[in-house]
């Protein structure tokens, strides 16, 4: 009988947050899926698959941008620079692919809601209708306490 891993657990927003940073600050030589497994286990404990990091279309986004930054910078000769500027090179590169992976979102964000504003604008759904903030959530309503079971039985 094969023993059985156990499953990493999904990716929360704040895991996704934590490995798009980790993409955006890469570094290490070249980035491979297998590498950036390898630096989330080192860096949260948990060793996701390149599947499951796929399917979340902003990691697979920051990852393919990633390489296309990294390919189209082109290479700076580094002998004999001092620690610091090193730093600040990889800190430079860091920002620089982040800021590139934001912009591409922002773009993404765009192109839907133009999207929803044009479907909408179809439905006949008016911009003040829109704009109507939803009720805040009452969580207490949907919770099955026993001073309340009793109070209703």
């Amino acid at each position: 009988m094969g023993i059985s891993k156990k499953r990493a657990p999904n990716l929360s927003e704040e895991a996704i947050v934590e490995i798009l940073s980790i993409i955006d600050s890469w570094c290490n030589g070249r980035l491979t899926w297998a590498a950036l497994t390898d630096a989330i286990e080192h860096k949260t404990k948990v060793k996701y698959t390149r599947q499951a990091l796929a399917a979340h279309l902003r990691i697979q986004s920051a990852y393919s941008e990633k390489i296309k930054f990294r390919e189209q910078r082109p290479a700076v000769t580094r002998a004999g620079s001092v620690v610091e500027l090193d730093e600040a090179l990889k800190i430079i590169d860091s920002q620089r692919a982040e800021i590139a992976r934001l912009k591409k979102g922002e773009l993404v964000f765009l192109e839907q809601f133009a999207r929803w504003a044009s479907n909408a604008h179809m439905l006949g759904i008016d911009h003040r209708r829109l704009d109507v903030s939803p009720d805040p959530v009452d969580r207490d309503s949907s919770l099955v306490s026993g001073s309340r079971l009793k109070s209703v039985v």
